[in-house]
């Protein structure tokens, strides 16, 4: 990733952290996605400009979980299987995998009609940390070349974070993703390869997590502020972007 957050974003086998109080992250986001274009610069995957690629094509390698995920009236089969290929070999096998790497396995199984328990609209028999995980389990499954996380952990608890972190960041290996992550915490960012401090829209700041304290600059100051564990959230204009190397 050779320029972030400027005039060319560079999606390669990276992850990008963004602790998030502007809405700029969430803007990045969204335009990562194609929702929308970016009024100015451009975004490229492969050194190739995203507009000048197939939109479904592209949308096929991406996967969102945001912080108020999409749940639909049906099934948790059906949530969770939503745009996956019906005729992909061993689906359930692999329905089963994600479900237990989003640590909700356990839950389905213990329900009476397990994953074809019915979820109601918007997914009102669940509770706000079960459809995240669903989420959560619904982007793993599609074995993503890029995975954003916008908040995605808010509503799990800090053990069962780090856990789904971990998973993230494990299933990635060796598979080229780049996976983008918007958090509050800071926690999240430590231990990326390289963080990407953005104020007032430009990089002010780029290292490591302890490079970035030996600046002792605007990220330092964000660490200072919340010190335990770095797991607050932060009052401040500035913006981290980090990015680790999945290889």
């Amino acid at each position: 990733m050779n320029r972030v957050w400027q005039n060319k974003h560079h999606l390669s086998s990276r992850k990008v952290s963004i602790p998030s109080t502007l809405s700029i992250s969430c803007a990045e986001l969204r335009a990562t996605t194609r929702f929308y274009k970016p009024e100015r610069g451009t975004i490229l995957m492969h050194n190739t400009d995203i507009t000048k690629l197939s939109l479904p094509a592209y949308r096929s390698h991406i996967s969102l979980v945001s912080q108020e995920p999409s749940i639909f009236s049906g099934t948790i089969r059906s949530n969770i299987l939503l745009g996956v290929d019906p005729s992909t070999p061993d689906i359930d096998t692999a329905l089963h995998l994600a479900c237990q790497q989003a640590d909700i396995h356990t839950f389905i199984t213990s329900l009476p009609s397990g994953y074809s328990t019915e979820v109601g609209a918007r997914g009102i028999a669940l509770s706000g940390g079960q459809k995240q995980r669903i989420a959560i389990a619904r982007a793993l499954i599609r074995n993503p070349k890029v995975l954003l996380l916008d908040e995605a952990t808010s509503n799990l608890d800090s053990e069962t974070e780090r856990e789904v972190q971990r998973v993230f960041e494990e299933s990635g290996k060796g598979k080229g993703r780049t996976m983008v992550v918007v958090a509050h915490r800071l926690a999240t960012v430590q231990n990326a390869d390289v963080i990407f401090v953005v104020d007032g829209g430009r990089v002010v700041e780029k290292g490591n997590h302890g490079e970035l304290l030996g600046l002792r600059g605007v990220y330092w100051q964000m660490v200072s502020q919340f010190p335990s564990r770095c797991s607050g959230q932060y009052g401040t204009n500035s913006d981290a972007v980090s990015s680790a190397s999945f290889r």
